[in-house]
């Protein structure tokens, strides 16, 4: 599918929704992998019960925002205005929690003693996708500002749902034509 030309107010919309599909799509695929990592390392060293919240944990705090955002991305591209503003919501609380995200691996990172290999995995892993994801979600709020400009000057016939009206109009009450006289 191409894009519309530069100056067509649609051409945002489009990339704003592509956009939208890519970063739902990663945070289901990252937390369904990082659920599936757990639940391997657990099962070899709790009981059933201790695993079952931190993987539901783990799976729920990517699976419902990426599953969120996919499902705003379809109203999106229909020209809701709702799915817009629920959508910039959704991105600026990704922000405010990528950095409540990063101010626990730093708190975690300075009361600890870390070998080379655990210092990676446990620290600058979850540091680099953290600011990734802050950096999708700033740039997704940039996106949905001009977005929301274009969403208002579309006109109202190109914007979600239409009901369907019909051109002619229907006549009803008009008795039917006798098709034959009775005789006299």
């Amino acid at each position: 599918m191409s894009l519309p030309a530069s100056d067509d107010p649609t051409r945002d919309l489009r990339g704003t929704v592509r956009m939208m599909r890519w970063l739902g799509g990663a945070l289901v695929l990252l937390s369904v992998l990082l659920a599936g990592i757990a639940f391997v390392g657990m099962t070899r060293a709790a009981t059933p019960t201790r695993i079952l919240f931190p993987i539901m944990g783990i799976a729920m705090s990517g699976l419902v925002p990426g599953v969120g955002l996919l499902l705003l991305a379809y109203y999106l591209r229909r020209g809701q205005f709702w799915a817009a503003v629920t959508s910039l919501a959704a991105a600026s609380l990704g922000v405010l929690l990528g950095a409540i995200g990063l101010v626990q691996v730093f708190a975690k990172m300075s009361h600890r003693q870390w070998s080379s290999e655990m210092f990676f995995t446990a620290v600058v892993l979850p540091v680099a996708l953290l600011v990734l994801l802050m950096a999708a979600c700033g740039q997704l709020i940039v996106r949905l500002t001009r977005v929301m400009r274009a969403i208002r000057s579309m006109p109202p016939e190109e914007r979600g749902f239409e009901p369907i009206v019909p051109t002619t109009p229907v006549v009803t009450g008009v008795p039917l034509a006798k098709t034959h006289e009775p005789p006299s």
